[in-house]
């Protein structure tokens, strides 16, 4: 017996030395256990916001100016040419994609590389499109998505001049405390903008926050009301995966920028990262690498990052515009 329990606790410090040790050593990819892309959903979230039930809530790229289909989506655009860009920009690297003609085409996968159908970015479509998407049977919340220049959008695809962006430039600080408008929440403070909000496409801006506060799911047990306040603030996986996109080219400036905010994040060697997870399971997601990966005794800590994405739309009452967050 006196043996076993020599041993046992041989066993716990060995993992506790382990685990110290691993906590910032540099992330190898494939070391851990990871999230797979899922092309389907990560296409569609390049699109629009939804609730779990595939409600549209709110629009990451485009318009949606049909109240009747909320599915339809306008994405203002000029030529052929920057659609085709534009829909590249949603392709993640490494997919099963190619040019054939005029189209491009995206063969969708699943997270254990089942087909999930094409996407196809094809010339013209109806009603003055300079390209549409074809989409797969079946594609969740979007019934269609058409690329039209500004001349051929109705009144309410134009947008006046919206003094409310003039602090959301790259890099600044904004504060956030839950403006009018606001969908959902991704906690209040103050917020460094990664992606300015771009007027030409109506795509969404990015603002993020980062605590220093490191947590450990060894020695910081979480609360029913903590786990149920982190699964309010977590941001869908393919968001994540946006939020990367955007911080990675300016990582080191945008980390300065975090940590000059009130209890920013001043450990720039840990990783950013954001817990998500149900009663089951915990996952974080490294802004560094792309994939998210399984909090377990090897890798124990992680940080909040809390996102907004916003966008500017026109207000009920059809007088001016106004900043909405997702």
């Amino acid at each position: 017996m006196k043996r076993l329990l020599i041993f046992g606790a041989l066993v716990i410090g060995f993992f506790l030395i382990i685990s110290a040790c691993r906590k910032d050593v540099p992330y190898t990819p494939g070391s851990k256990e990871v999230v797979g892309t899922d092309d389907e959903s990560y296409l569609l979230t390049n699109l629009v916001f939804t609730d779990e039930d595939y409600n549209i809530t709110g629009y990451m790229t485009g318009l949606g100016l049909d109240e009747a289909d909320p599915g339809a989506v306008s994405i203002p655009c000029e030529t052929l040419e920057q659609a085709q860009e534009i829909f590249r920009s949603w392709i993640p690297d490494g997919s099963d994609s190619f040019q054939n003609g005029d189209s491009v085409i995206w063969n969708l996968k699943d997270p254990s590389g089942a087909s999930q159908g094409q996407a196809v970015l094809a010339p013209g479509g109806g009603k003055g499109a300079v390209a549409h998407l074809e989409l797969p049977k079946d594609f969740p919340a979007v019934t269609s998505v058409r690329f039209i220049p500004k001349a051929a959008l109705p009144e309410n695809g134009e947008r006046d001049l919206f003094e409310g962006l003039d602090e959301f430039y790259f890099l600044n600080t904004v504060a956030y405390g839950g403006y009018v408008g606001a969908k959902s929440f991704h906690g209040s403070g103050y917020f460094v903008v990664v992606r300015e909000y771009e007027e030409d496409t109506n795509t969404a801006g990015i603002i993020m926050y980062c605590r220093a506060q490191e947590r450990n799911i060894w020695w910081d047990p979480v609360s029913a009301s903590e786990h149920k306040r982190d699964v309010e603030q977590c941001r869908k996986l393919d968001e994540m995966r946006i939020v990367r996109g955007a911080y990675v080219p300016y990582a080191s400036i945008i980390d300065k920028a975090l940590r000059s905010l009130p209890d920013g994040d001043d450990a720039n060697d840990k990783y950013l990262c954001f817990k998500r997870g149900d009663d089951s399971q915990q996952y974080r997601f490294n802004f560094r690498e792309w994939e998210p990966e399984k909090v377990n005794a090897f890798q124990p800590t992680y940080q909040h990052a809390f996102i907004y994405f916003f966008t500017v739309e026109k207000k009920k009452n059809g007088e001016g515009y106004q900043l909405v967050f997702n």
